[in-house]
């Protein structure tokens, strides 16, 4: 019986240290957010542009070496990271964000990947592409992904994915 008992929290105890790691995202937009953010981009990008090199390089996809292999995950840790540095504060700051901004970035970023990768993986299915998509929906909530497909256009025209 005692043996039963110590199984038990042993595996109780495994389970609360996985739990949270696979956890799903938490919802982060809501349409006033996403327009808010829409419209606020191409001037953060402008001013953010502005900023030294050090700085604008620390954004440069989370400073990645390009012979590394491409993961949302490690490129969301990273530029969490860089948001975090006082130049690039002060700029969200000037447009009324704060702490919530990389969050929202994020959630659109990865969100409208997703669904551009989704359009990809319908006309040409390969296992690479679908690990992707799985890699990104484990970052974005799926009623994120919902509201980022359902407003595709205008998140093209803001980010400029097209140029």
């Amino acid at each position: 019986m005692k043996k039963l008992a110590v199984s038990t929290l042993v595996i109780l105890a495994l389970f609360a240290l996985v739990l949270p790691v696979s956890a799903a995202p938490s919802k982060v937009l809501t349409k006033t957010l996403l327009d808010k953010f829409l419209k606020d981009l191409p001037g953060i990008m402008a001013d953010l542009q502005n900023l030294d090199d050090d700085v604008i390089e620390d954004l440069d996809m989370g400073g990645e070496e390009e012979d590394e292999t491409f993961n949302p995950a490690t490129i969301k840790s990273e530029m969490k990271k860089a948001f975090e540095q006082p130049e690039i504060r002060k700029v969200l700051a000037k447009y009324g964000w704060g702490d919530n901004f990389a969050d929202v970035y994020f959630a659109v970023l990865f969100g409208y990947t997703c669904v551009m990768y989704e359009g990809f993986y319908a006309m040409y299915p390969s296992p690479e592409t679908k690990s992707y998509i799985d890699q990104l929906k484990a970052l974005v909530h799926q009623d994120d992904i919902a509201m980022v497909k359902a407003n595709e256009e205008r998140i093209s025209q803001a980010v400029d994915m097209d140029d």
